[in-house]
């Protein structure tokens, strides 16, 4: 489910930017090894679009086998919410 990145309990809540409406989602994804599930490589990705509600821009993130942790919400979010910052500072999209 694609979400407004606004809530305080939500998985991309490290993707919110003060002022700036921003929505996407997360992903954890468990890597293919030997034909099986592995138990210690991930994949974590986080999809978003900002303004929310008239989109202007769409980024995709995506960390290959992350060390610190192994969640989208905790990995990739925080890295479109870094671009998101950016992309507000630096262009006419509010």
């Amino acid at each position: 489910m694609l979400v407004e990145a606004s809530g305080v309990n939500g998985t991309g809540k490290a993707a919110r930017v003060d002022g700036y409406s921003v929505a996407g989602k997360t992903g954890t994804t468990r890597k293919i090894e030997n034909g099986k599930y592995s138990t210690n490589k991930y994949i974590a990705s986080y999809v978003g679009f900002a303004p929310s509600s008239n989109p202007r821009f769409i980024a995709a993130i995506r960390v290959d086998e992350p060390t610190k942790s192994k969640t989208g919400g905790k990995v990739a979010a925080p890295i479109f919410q870094n671009s998101s910052i950016g992309i507000k500072r630096f262009s006419n999209v509010s």
